[in-house]
């Protein structure tokens, strides 16, 4: 029997522009099953309701279509511990798509949530330097860098989205060249955004999506 994996994304499941990567690596007995936070809602009903107001914290996520939203991080939360209560009655563990901050969730099956487990990666690896943080919104930029010096590492951040075409990987570019470490920090950039900045820059560059899988083949088995 195989095991079951849950993916639940903050935007519209599937996301077939990120599973694509986790499945090449994923045991092949691993069933995954997607649900998505925003899966009931239209698009004009995403811009209404979880639009972010000034000075509230922010997500960003992808539609079904592939349309970029900005979202309201408290908003999302209150939807997505619902979605994690109906999913785990059908699954042996859950990944949250999200590279995002937040509270403690609850769920009777193993929830992986990826920003704890990425700084700890980052933690090891950066020997003390600061690191090189791609985001996808520069409206995340203040809140992602509070985080960061919260847990005491230093960072330099560049917005990047995965989702649009609106700034070229070519712009990528970190002032401090003490820079080892970059992190991609949201699910939703590729191998093949890994591959080009680091082509770009020279530098070792953390995908979440990748290092997730890897780690779910360690610990997934019934």
């Amino acid at each position: 029997m195989n095991a079951k994996l849950g993916i639940i994304t903050i935007g519209q499941s599937p996301r077939v522009d990120l599973t694509g990567d986790m499945l090449n690596i994923l045991r092949k007995d691993i069933e995954v099953i997607e649900r998505g936070v925003l899966d009931s809602f239209t698009l004009k009903e995403v811009n209404e309701y979880f639009r972010p107001i000034e000075g509230e914290a922010r997500l960003v996520s992808r539609m079904r279509d592939g349309n970029q939203v900005i979202l309201d991080e408290g908003k999302i939360i209150k939807e997505l511990q619902t979605v994690i209560y109906e999913l785990e009655k059908e699954v042996d563990m859950i990944l949250l798509l999200c590279t995002g901050k937040f509270p403690k969730l609850y769920s009777k099956k193993t929830l992986i949530m990826p920003k704890p487990i990425v700084k700890s990666v980052i933690d090891v690896l950066r020997d003390g330097k600061k690191i090189g943080v791609v985001i996808p919104d520069i409206s995340q930029k203040e809140d992602i860098e509070l985080w960061w010096k919260s847990v005491e590492i230093d960072v330099e951040i560049f917005a990047y989205s995965p989702y649009t075409s609106n700034c070229p990987i070519d712009n990528i570019v970190f002032k401090d060249d003490s820079i080892e470490h970059i992190v991609l920090d949201c699910m939703g950039y590729t191998q093949e955004i890994k591959s080009k900045i680091i082509e770009k820059t020279g530098k070792k560059v953390i995908l979440p999506r990748t290092l997730l899988a890897r780690i779910i083949n360690e610990i997934l088995y019934i």
